[in-house]
């Protein structure tokens, strides 16, 4: 029987727990980086995809370079309020879909760390979408909140606080073949 009460299969009796290891500040933020990079060239692709009849009659007219800005900036004036939804509902699917689906953003899968549960359950799609938000929100207010670790032991941030999640470093390939290597080396323990 495991901790939760429930038979253990064979696969899971000789498996040698890996070590996680909390992803570093910097990490953290790099990945997000990364993220919102990526997520900008998709919004921009978007939103030129949308207007492009708008823009290209607004570089044809007569005027030089700064006038035709000054006419593109008034004509996106106008959109702000719906690009901004617009964007925050595509941010908003992209980092909840990826932590939901597979625990990694692209951000985070190049920087090999993953966001998961503290309790060691699956990812919740609300959950997902709320640790989202919670991010967009310190994101108006200059990140400022993200500075700050609330539970030092799992070196968690507001929004990992909140939502019960923990931002761990991949385990490497070496790591796992250890481990491998452990429960074969173990011998089983006698069943009573």
């Amino acid at each position: 029987m495991n901790m939760n009460g429930y038979p253990e299969s064979e696969s899971q009796k000789n498996v040698q727990p890996i070590l996680l290891r909390f992803a570093p500040a910097w990490k953290r933020i790099l990945a997000y980086v990364i993220d919102k990079v990526f997520l900008n060239i998709i919004e921009v692709v978007m939103i030129y995809m949308i207007f492009s009849k708008e823009i290209g009659l607004i570089y044809e007219t007569q005027g030089d370079l700064d006038s035709k800005l000054q006419l593109l900036v008034n004509f996106f004036t106008g959109y702000s309020n719906i690009l901004l939804i617009a964007i925050i509902v595509v941010e908003a699917s992209y980092f909840a879909l990826m932590w939901f689906g597979g625990n990694q953003t692209i951000g985070m899968k190049v920087l090999k760390i993953a966001v998961i549960d503290a309790a060691n359950r699956k990812l919740g799609i609300l959950m997902c979408l709320f640790r989202y938000i919670l991010i967009f929100l310190a994101s108006q207010l200059l990140y400022i909140p993200l500075l700050f670790v609330i539970n030092p032991a799992y070196r968690q941030r507001l929004h990992d606080y909140l939502t019960g999640t923990v931002v761990v470093e991949v385990p490497t390939r070496e790591e796992l073949e250890h481990s491998r290597e452990k429960e074969v080396a173990e011998p089983d323990e006698p069943l009573d």
